[in-house]
């Protein structure tokens, strides 16, 4: 369903919203002013650009500064995905880019520790063999946000014993005589 031929109307309804390239004719997708406009607002927009613009390296880099999840390269061409200048680029703005990066690139020890210092859920993307390198594992663990989970457990694990504690002290006798003594 085509509902955007007008250049000027389509490129401001892509500035309104990034999800109206994909109603855009087919000449629009393809013209690089009007799809650097919708990767402006989101860069997951390249989903919705043509083959040879999602070859674009100028307006996959847009694509890529313009994506806060790491998703917009899971829209650029293979060669780019492949592209280990390219990937390291995006993986350094968001580890989560090595999802949709190559299998040659995933299996890259300097673009999967650059990943994973980015985030270090990012492991989860890395090869077989990388995610058993003891370095990268370390920096994944570093780098995420494992370590604060492990504070929030630590935290709910005292908070349960200090509420266990006041129950069993309102429980106890001369509970009220105390508390009075207290607010005194």
């Amino acid at each position: 369903m085509i509902i955007y031929n007008d250049k000027e109307r389509a490129i401001a309804a892509v500035k309104e919203d990034w999800r109206s390239l994909q109603y855009a004719s087919d000449d629009l997708r393809n013209d690089k002013e009007f799809v650097l406009a919708a990767v402006k607002q989101n860069g997951r927009a390249l989903e919705f650009a043509s083959a040879e613009l999602r070859n674009d390296k100028e307006l996959v880099l847009a694509a890529v500064k313009n994506s806060c999840d790491g998703r917009a390269l899971e829209f650029a061409s293979a060669d780019l995905r492949n592209n280990k200048e390219f990937v390291l680029y995006a993986v350094n703005k968001n580890g989560a880019a090595l999802e949709f990066a190559s299998a040659d690139l995933r299996n890259d020890k300097e673009v999967v520790l650059v990943a994973v210092k980015r985030n270090g859920y990012a492991l989860q993307y890395a090869s077989d063999d990388l995610r058993k390198d003891k370095r990268i594992v370390l920096a994944a663990v570093k780098y995420s946000n494992w370590f604060n989970v492990g504070w929030i457990i630590f935290l709910h694990i005292l908070l349960s014993i200090a509420v266990y504690f006041l129950l069993a002290l309102i429980a106890s006798e001369g509970f009220e005589e105390t508390l009075r003594s207290f607010f005194k």
